[in-house]
């Protein structure tokens, strides 16, 4: 009996391990001077995620069916991965300071293939926009997964400072992508530097 209530106990305890908290819809500080205002339907992983405090990972149906990736400043030598230091394993390329907006959507695109654990990505409809008030990069991707879910996403950041300020979105193409499309194009016309 002891040993049962010792197993149900670390359960509980492990599934306080990630915690989640309702977003109002209000500006949100991500970090280095980019907000955005978020969305009541989604939620936000509380707790640090890896060493990057900048670095946000917001959910409306849970990380499997749609997730939400919103980056505060990557830096020179930075990925796009906030705990590549605990998983040297992946080459993952690193972002340079003094990239243009075409050199940042393909370190984009080139990351999230990558960590995604496949070399293609097919990216589509790339094009210049306003992000969080400077001159910034669009674009919508398709990528297959290790779990064969074939997904769309919506990528759009800026460079300032020499640090690439990104927000980007994915979900099984089926359903879920376009459920959550429009209150995404929202966050992502939001963001303010």
């Amino acid at each position: 009996m002891k040993a049962i209530r010792a197993a149900i106990l670390s359960l509980g305890l492990l599934a306080g391990c990630t915690a989640y908290e309702a977003i109002p819809g209000q500006p949100q500080a991500i970090g280095n001077g980019l907000s955005v205002v978020g969305e009541p339907e989604f939620n936000r992983r509380t707790g640090a995620i890896g060493r990057r405090a900048e670095f946000q990972q917001w959910t409306a149906d849970g990380f499997e069916l749609n997730a939400l990736h919103l980056y505060g400043g990557i830096g020179e030598g930075e990925t796009l991965s906030p705990v590549a230091d605990r998983d040297n394993r992946r080459e993952l390329p690193v972002f340079r300071a003094n990239s243009n907006l075409a050199e940042a959507a393909e370190f984009v695109q080139a990351s999230i293939a990558k960590l995604g654990g496949t070399a293609l990505i097919e990216a589509r409809d790339i094009r210049p926009i306003a992000f969080g008030g400077r001159d910034g990069f669009r674009f919508e991707f398709r990528i297959t997964l290790k779990d064969e879910v074939e997904r769309d996403g919506i990528a759009a950041g800026a460079v300032a400072s020499g640090r690439l300020y990104l927000i980007f979105y994915h979900a099984p193409r089926q359903h879920y992508f376009e459920r959550r499309k429009p209150a995404v194009e929202r966050i992502i016309a939001s963001a303010r530097l």
